[in-house]
């Protein structure tokens, strides 16, 4: 790959934003903000796999199913990535699930309420999405960028970080995969407000419950009603 070239993450923002203005522009619609999101991860999706194809690191990834260090923070979101994670909860959650999802949102948001992010990193509160019991991610397929930029080369330095809450151990990452994740989720961004839609970072839990609640809530913020007022990502 060219991640090592100049502008490499520009180039990837600005293709994204007309992407996503251009589709978006065609459909004003919460399927089509949806289905906007989906290609955004199946573009990071296909270009992480690029990269580990063709760079063949040495040092592989310390991820693992069931390992949730990093699933206790704040998780920003463009609202075409709550698009997604609401359509795949309601498709996929029956009526007592979306229940119990609705109540650990709301207990998770009571527990954190005025945190900065850094003070919800080192609270330790488990992301409400989490599976209680497997410790499993509930909408994996649908987990949002943020989360697909998440990862680690070193399992022992996360448990490090875990066992000392508040101290922000460094955690050993692959730049060309945090610089993938992060420029097709600022291009997301930029494509949204080149509709002239509110394109500020929400916060995964807050918006989802707002998501799940109200009525419409997506297709009402699309119409220029600030349904998401409240969700914003914290200020550090």
């Amino acid at each position: 790959m060219n991640s090592d070239l100049p502008g490499f993450e520009d180039e990837l923002k600005l293709a994204q934003k007309d992407s996503v203005a251009k589709a978006f522009a065609e459909n004003p619609s919460p399927d089509g903000l949806a289905d906007i999101g989906i290609d955004a991860l199946d573009a990071v999706e296909n270009l992480l796999k690029r990269f580990y194809d063709e760079e063949k690191p040495d040092q592989p990834l310390a991820c693992q199913a069931g390992c949730t260090f990093c699933c206790h923070q704040y998780v920003g979101i463009s609202a075409a990535e709550l698009a997604i994670v609401t359509k795949y909860v309601e498709t996929n959650f029956d009526a007592a699930d979306q229940l119990q999802l609705r109540d650990r949102l709301g207990k998770t948001l009571e527990a954190t309420a005025g945190m900065n992010q850094f003070e919800r990193a080192a609270s330790r509160i488990d992301c409400p999405l989490l599976d209680e019991t497997t410790r499993h991610c509930t909408i994996y397929t649908a987990r949002p960028l943020t989360c697909r930029g998440m990862h680690s080369l070193d399992r022992e330095a996360c448990e490090k970080d875990d066992a000392t809450p508040g101290q922000n151990h460094p955690i050993p990452q692959f730049e060309d995969h945090k610089s993938i994740t992060r420029s097709i989720a600022i291009g997301l961004h930029l494509g949204i407000a080149e509709n002239d839609l509110e394109a500020k970072e929400l916060e995964l839990g807050r918006a989802l419950l707002i998501a799940l609640s109200g009525k419409d809530a997506i297709k009402r913020w699309i119409n220029g009603e600030a349904v998401f007022a409240d969700a914003v990502v914290p200020e550090n």
